[in-house]
């Protein structure tokens, strides 16, 4: 039922079944928004979690680079010269079809034959 008031201003009169079914509809949607603001805290902590866990990857990540230009600059500083491979000596001296195996470890003296 509508009733128009003084100055234009308009009512409606809700019957007890319709205050009812408006509080059960308010209701669910406290209910849904409630599971909404669960979810969206919950996302909030994953996504700072990811950030927290991608900010110590990349200080470690960061450390490491540092730690290795460094060591690269202080091993250029020493040996200006690229280092090249010692031939064996031992099969040089001997056969031209000897050689030293390329599986065998450094220093190794012993020559095989390869054919």
């Amino acid at each position: 039922m509508v009733i128009e008031g003084k100055n234009g201003l308009t009512m409606t009169l809700w019957n007890s079944h319709q205050v009812d079914e408006s509080r059960g509809l308010l209701s669910e949607f406290r209910g849904l928004l409630e599971d909404l603001r669960t979810q969206l805290k919950n996302e909030e902590k994953r996504k700072k979690d990811i950030h927290d866990l991608y900010m110590a990857e990349k200080s470690a990540w960061d450390t490491e680079k540092k730690r290795l230009e460094e060591r690269i600059q202080l091993v250029e500083t020493r040996s200006p010269q690229p280092q090249r491979e010692k031939p064996n000596k031992m099969a040089d001296v001997l056969e031209p079809d000897m050689e030293r195996c390329q599986s065998a470890p450094p220093g190794d003296s012993y020559v095989y034959r390869t054919e």
